[in-house]
């Protein structure tokens, strides 16, 4: 016989199947009421597939059309987004239909480990054989689908990859700031040009939207748009210069031999920049060591990419825009002009070099010295005990002043940094840092650098009215003052982006030059500084220039042209390492075209390392001379 539970018991069942039907209740209206828009939109993308279509990526090319970046098409294999497929599965069962051993499975498999979004596709840049192989056997593997896609090429590889930059997958900070702009599993550019223009370069993807049944074929197609590819990029930059600039900086260093004991592994590096005076655009920008970025256009863990990262010589550092660099004697140009401009010498007065400095025993690089020289004779051969004189006579003050007029110590504004007018970093944001303001010494950088002794004591004058002490700039910097002296005194802001092109090469949108500045130097100071800069190159008599071995009457008889220049050493105090060298130019002396800079890292001599350089740069351009320049 059933006995009735307890009428205690009764409730508590009551209570908890009640509480059960209220908690299902409260779950429906939550799933229906607040959730329902959510589940829905979530439902339609479960039956809608969109695909977009690959556009080919604007072209980067020289000022006479010669291409530096362009698109070649790579075969794909897509995991389509939405399918509950995921990449360790997909990567067992490619593994399992080739073989784990295949070579090209086992390239592009790797490659997907490298990848930012690694779902978004699965082997990049097939052969032919794998693509084939994959093709015969797609309706076994679903969620598969094999098409292609535009990839990045540089036909001058190394030569031009500082200034043309490369591609890189974007970050997931890429996609959640630019969501109009980025997709997962998209390349954008990383540096250089192909970063700055990024949103030129893109382009807009294809799109088709499908509905797709429940095996996730296609039933209808709900949209499509056309894509539209990329504009072309036309640069300032002309590559003979810029293949003369690599080749022969290539050859200094190479004459240089590998690391020091000292360098920490690190191979002595160099930068080349060459300005157009008139203008402020950059016809060649070479820095060394360099990289090949073919060798990134893709990701993966090929050995050579890999130890890029890991050199310690930084081959990816633009030491062109953002090396940093004591001048040498290089400065002494600017001394010069601080002197004659403050009025404390006259390009008549003699200065007597007997080796060492009367009042603060600081030698010259001469020992002996060069007897009396005025300011011309100084500049030619380069006398430190003359401008030792014309530091301590003008004061750090008005030394550092005339640094500044020279556009030192602040950013000089290259478009690839930042901004100009309609061209340069736009839509897709800023790329990396600006370009570095550098230093010139003063009291506040002696105290930002030596808090516990902050006096700017004379001999430290001494040191920066010869380039040498708390000076740091770019080569960038010291081809704009070269530049400023070769056009009359007009600093001019770089820039490497000239025109926009459409797609039938018609130009919509051409940079202009933008003045930065003026020296306000008068033509007295302006004439004295260029003469002496001339006799440093050609001079043979009745001194001999710095640079005369290199140029000089023999190359004036072969060429028709005067150089004026400067040549530069910076010791490299206490590093157990040989002397930076340098030489500024510009050419011709009297209509110039071209400004330079050159710095060899551990070079020794300004004269022995850079100047060659530039003179392999000069000779370049004088052969091209009969292709006409655009206008």
């Amino acid at each position: 016989m059933l006995r009735k539970p307890p009428p205690a018991r009764l409730d508590v069942l009551f209570l908890c199947v009640a509480a059960a039907f209220l908690a299902l209740i409260l779950r429906l209206v939550q799933l229906q009421v607040f959730l329902g828009e959510a589940y829905t939109a979530l439902a339609r993308e479960n039956a809608v597939r969109e695909v977009l279509t690959p556009v080919p990526r604007g072209r980067i090319l020289d000022r006479r059309g010669v291409v530096l970046a362009a698109d070649r098409v790579s075969l794909t294999a897509y995991l389509q987004p939405g399918e509950a497929f995921q990449p360790g599965e997909a990567l067992t069962r490619l593994a399992l239909l080739f073989g784990p051993d295949d070579p090209g499975l086992h390239r592009a498999l790797q490659s997907l480990e490298y990848r930012v979004f690694p779902a978004a596709y699965v082997l990049p840049d097939l052969d032919p054989r794998t693509y084939t192989r994959l093709a015969e056997r797609e309706p076994e593997l679903s969620g598969l689908s094999l098409g292609w896609e535009p990839v990045r090429e540089y036909p001058l590889g190394p030569v031009a990859a500082h200034v043309v930059g490369y591609l890189g997958e974007v970050s997931a900070r890429d996609v959640f700031t630019y969501p109009d702009l980025y997709r997962p599993g998209d390349l954008r550019g990383v540096t250089g040009v192909e970063a700055a223009c990024d949103w030129l370069l893109r382009g807009r993807a294809g799109r088709t939207v499908h509905e797709v049944d429940a095996a996730g074929h296609s039933t209808t197609v709900l949209l499509t748009q056309e894509g539209e590819p990329g504009l072309d990029v036309r640069l300032t930059l002309d590559a003979v210069l810029q293949r003369a600039a690599y080749e022969s900086l290539s050859a200094a260093l190479t004459r240089l031999g590998g690391p020091s004991e000292t360098s920490g592994g690190a191979r002595p590096g160099g930068a080349v920049v060459v300005l157009d005076p008139r203008t402020g655009a950059v016809l060649a920008l070479v820095s060394q060591p360099s990289f090949d970025p073919n060798l990134l256009v893709l990701p993966g863990p090929r050995s050579e990419a890999a130890g890029l990262y890991r050199d310690p010589s930084s081959p990816f550092l633009d030491r062109v825009s953002r090396g940093l660099y004591a001048p040498g004697s290089a400065f002494k140009v600017v001394t010069a002009a601080a002197a004659l401009e403050a009025g404390v010498t006259t390009t008549g007065e003699a200065v007597v070099d007997t080796g060492t400095h009367p009042r603060i025993p600081k030698r010259c690089w001469k020992p002996g010295g060069h007897g009396r020289v005025r300011l011309r004779e100084a500049l030619m051969v380069s006398c430190n005990v003359y401008f030792y004189e014309m530091g301590l006579r003008l004061g750090i003050d008005r030394l550092a002043s005339m640094a500044r007029r020279f556009g030192l110590g602040r950013p000089v504004g290259l478009d690839l940094y930042a901004p100009r007018g309609a061209l340069g970093p736009g839509r897709s944001g800023p790329v990396a840092d600006g370009d570095p303001a550098g230093t010139v010494p003063g009291p506040e950088a002696k105290a930002a650098a030596f808090p516990d002794d902050p006096t700017f004591w004379p001999a430290e004058v001494m040191d920066a009215a010869i380039g040498e002490g708390l000076h740091a700039h770019t080569p960038l910097h010291l081809a704009l003052l070269t530049a400023a002296l070769a056009n009359g005194g007009t600093l001019y802001r770089p820039y490497v982006i000239d025109e926009v092109l459409d797609r039938d090469g018609l130009t919509l949108v051409r940079a202009k030059p933008e003045v930065a500045g003026e020296l306000g130097l008068s033509p007295g100071t302006l004439l004295a500084v260029r003469e002496a800069m001339r006799g440093a190159a050609m001079g043979t008599s009745p001194v001999r220039g710095t640079a005369a071995s290199v140029f000089g009457p023999a190359f004036e008889a072969r060429w028709g042209v005067s150089v004026a220049g400067k040549t530069g050493t910076h010791e490299r105090t206490g590093s157990g390492e040989d002397d930076d060298g340098w030489f500024i130019c510009f050419v011709p002396y009297g209509d110039p075209r071209l400004a330079i800079a050159v710095v060899v890292e551990q070079g020794g001599s300004g004269a022995g390392s850079a100047a060659p350089v530039a003179r392999a740069v000069i000779e370049a351009w004088l052969l091209s001379r009969e292709n006409p320049e655009p206008d």
